[in-house]
């Protein structure tokens, strides 16, 4: 990423965005841990098993959650290196027209 952070106005849209994404992803993943840890201790292995049989869907949707944003994550970053990519060609292109120049 750019060395220039304080002046790249895109990189610091794509930051904010990132770093929210981050922040939501780490309170998912954080939150899943502690549900785990407080289900291994409750009471007894048949309560156990007949709670989590009741709440399947509710770790199904907990792990969707966490997936997604994940993905959204690395989306934005994704998007964010083709935006520099694009930016590095274009300038390269520059570059190479103003040597043709020179050059004729």
């Amino acid at each position: 990423m750019k060395t220039e952070w304080p002046e790249n106005h895109p990189f610091k849209s794509h930051q904010r965005s990132t770093e929210t994404e981050a922040v939501k992803l780490f309170k998912a993943m954080l939150k899943f841990e502690m549900k785990c840890a407080c289900r291994e201790y409750e009471t007894h292995a048949v309560v156990r098993l007949l709670v989590d049989m009741s709440q399947l869907g509710d770790w199904d949707n907990t792990l969707k959650n966490i997936k997604s944003l994940d993905n959204r994550i690395s989306k934005d970053v994704q998007q964010y290196q083709l935006s520099e990519l694009t930016e590095y060609w274009s300038q390269i292109a520059e570059n190479t027209e103003d040597l043709l120049v020179e050059v004729r």
